[in-house]
């Protein structure tokens, strides 16, 4: 242990004031540049009073272009009650913000032949784990945001969703028949 220390005490003598500010302003600079990634999971439950279809986005809002972090394919619920899982790795390259902006978007036809709730959250600095449970029979207002694309149906929804990911990739959500 003496000897690495002595090492590290030679090496760290022998640079100039100078090389040790420029190796000092390149390991600071990125965290205070805002080069953070965060993990981000929201799950719960999604509650309907009949069988019905869904999707679950997951994206980190950036003020170009959002990052689409995690999706469901469209699934079909045999019940009334369905779990939803998404999850991943939200990198926010902002100039000084370290925080995230996740927000999750669901498309559902529970009562209707196409609906949209979304749910978004501010400034998450550290690795999260989020449950939100929502009844898509019940008031819901407080899952609503203008994140929702315009009124369409599911088949439409899905059928767009197909033509911008390709029918047999990873990022397809049902294949049209």
């Amino acid at each position: 242990m003496g000897l690495l220390k002595t090492i590290k005490q030679q090496i760290l003598s022998s640079l100039s004031k100078k090389m040790k500010l420029a190796l000092l302003i390149c390991v600071l600079i990125p965290g205070c540049l805002g080069m953070s990634s965060i993990f981000v999971r929201i799950d719960g439950t999604l509650t309907c009073s009949t069988p019905f279809e869904y999707a679950v986005e997951l994206v980190e809002d950036d003020p170009v272009e959002n990052d689409k972090i995690d999706f469901t394919r469209f699934r079909r619920t045999k019940g009334t009650v369905e779990h939803y899982d998404v999850h991943g790795w939200c990198k926010e390259g902002e100039p000084l913000n370290n925080a995230v902006e996740p927000w999750i978007r669901i498309y559902h036809n529970c009562g209707t032949n196409s609906g949209c709730v979304c749910k978004k959250w501010e400034n998450i600095y550290d690795d999260t784990e989020i449950t939100v449970d929502i009844d898509l029979n019940g008031n819901i207002s407080d899952v609503q945001c203008d994140l929702c694309a315009s009124p369409d149906t599911i088949e439409n929804i899905k059928y767009s969703w197909d033509n911008r990911h390709g029918k047999h990739g990873k990022w397809s959500f049902l294949r049209r028949k």
